[in-house]
């Protein structure tokens, strides 16, 4: 009986043990299959990708150029020169503030 009963717990134990396992890495499982199955898509219908490639670009790329033209456009209107500007915000990552900072200070 005591055999038994160390047998039984020995498996329950296990089988514990092996469901926490399952569940912690289910959802990363999960993850894997649907980017594998995205890429997947992607390669047989390149049409849908490159139109897919081509609305991020348009909606994100493009708006973050046009914000930095417009920064360039009011920095270079409070009378700061336009190559002085562009520097100024290439080097602090296009921050506005900071690039006007350095442009006061004389180091842009």
């Amino acid at each position: 009986m005591v055999m038994g009963d160390l047998a039984f717990k020995a498996l329950t134990g296990g089988l514990g043990v092996t469901t926490l396992y399952l569940a912690t890495t289910f959802p990363v499982n999960v993850y894997r299959g649907l980017s594998w199955h995205s890429e997947q898509s992607y390669l047989r219908d390149y049409p849908t990708f490159a139109a897919t490639a081509r609305y991020w670009t348009e909606a994100f790329a493009k708006s973050a150029s046009t914000g930095m033209e417009e920064k360039v456009q009011k920095l270079v209107e409070m009378g700061f020169p336009e190559d002085q500007v562009r520097s100024a915000l290439n080097s602090v990552d296009g921050d506005e503030n900071m690039a006007l900072e350095k442009l006061c200070s004389g180091s842009g």
